[in-house]
């Protein structure tokens, strides 16, 4: 047996090219090593494509200035104080 490793293009789902494959009479194996780590939905895929877009304009929140935010509301929580003013308003 033959092992061919396929990537759909952008445009195709992984459902749909499942699909299409087994319409050809195709075999679908799955990698138990790799299965898990291809279970992202189609929106997961998008919001993801989303972000890195977003990162490429410079539309982020630097990773220092996350952690100092964490930092400053486990504080608070910790002293029993309001964490409201953290909340981004939208």
């Amino acid at each position: 047996m033959s092992t061919l490793i396929i990537k759909p293009p952008k445009h195709l789902s992984l459902e749909k090219a499942k699909a299409a494959l087994e319409n050809l009479d195709f075999e679908i194996v799955t990698n138990e090593y790799t299965e898990p780590y291809t279970k992202v939905s189609e929106a997961e895929l998008r919001s993801i494509d989303e972000g890195l877009e977003e990162a490429k304009k410079g539309v982020f929140i630097p990773h220092n200035e996350v952690m100092k935010g964490l930092r400053e509301l486990i504080e608070n929580w910790k002293n029993g104080r309001s964490n409201d003013y953290l909340v981004a308003k939208s």
